[in-house]
């Protein structure tokens, strides 16, 4: 959509902006919305580094791949005040995997997981269902995976092709959009498009199935007794994920 162009702040910028939200603002928790802000790694670095320096103590939050992160790097941003990364996988299928082009290794990702744990940082995984080559199978496939992660917090929105998207090319080429109507697009729990083996009920079928299959077992309720008897203050990370939750499968 943006040409492949991408754009920098530099970290005395961003020291800058964070200065004023807390000491004008009394901000003290921010989230970094940038897509992937681990993209360019020393710039990362450099506004960890600043953040610790300037000893902001805030709380913050923000996108990651997998392949751009390592211990070092998890590490530092910790340091500086990290409580979670989010992390898009997508799916647990190797065919729809080499098909969106996300040019990533399922061992790749699971490491990222693992690492991210040891480091003491909270993890949400991002999956989605209705990619237009998805199945009853590899939706399976994507939820065994997503266990297989066992991150703190997992979503699985359904696949949404945006005009002037790769993604909406696709769909309009092979007759899977279901309206144009675009004030639709973007309704976590509304698909706009099928797939070539599941329609508009089906996905929202097994988008349910993978929020209860992934939520409601030992694994995970294990994982999040460990995070609060460790730490008590962290049942605050769990509650609105768990009243969106709520709302999704109802």
């Amino acid at each position: 959509m943006w040409c492949k162009k991408i754009t920098y702040r530099s970290a005395d910028n961003i020291i800058a902006e964070l200065k004023h939200l807390k000491n004008v603002w009394g901000v003290n928790t921010f989230y970094i919305r940038d897509e992937v802000f681990t993209f360019k790694k020393q710039n990362t670095v450099n506004i960890c580094e600043r953040m610790i320096a300037e000893k902001l103590n805030m709380n913050w939050f923000c996108y990651a791949r997998a392949d751009h992160l390592n211990e070092e790097m998890l590490s530092i941003m910790k340091q500086a005040g990290c409580q979670l990364v989010k992390i898009g996988v997508e799916t647990g299928d190797s065919e729809i995997m080499k098909k969106i082009k996300k040019n990533e290794s399922f061992s790749t990702i699971e490491k990222a997981f693992k690492m991210a744990d040891r480091a003491g940082l909270y993890t949400h995984a991002s999956f989605m269902v209705g990619h237009p080559w998805d199945s009853k199978e590899s939706i399976c496939k994507t939820i065994q995976f997503a266990k297989k992660l066992n991150a703190d917090t997992t979503v699985f929105p359904i696949s949404t092709p945006f005009p002037g998207t790769e993604l909406y090319k696709i769909a309009k080429e092979e007759q899977l959009l279901l309206t144009e109507d675009f004030s639709k697009y973007g309704v976590i729990n509304s698909p706009v498009m099928k797939t070539k083996y599941l329609d508009a009920d089906d996905i929202m079928r097994y988008q349910k199935l993978a929020l209860r299959s992934y939520y409601f077992r030992i694994g995970y309720i294990l994982k999040v007794a460990k995070r609060l008897i460790k730490s008590p203050k962290s049942w605050r990370t769990y509650v609105d994920p768990f009243k969106t939750l709520l709302k999704w499968i109802h």
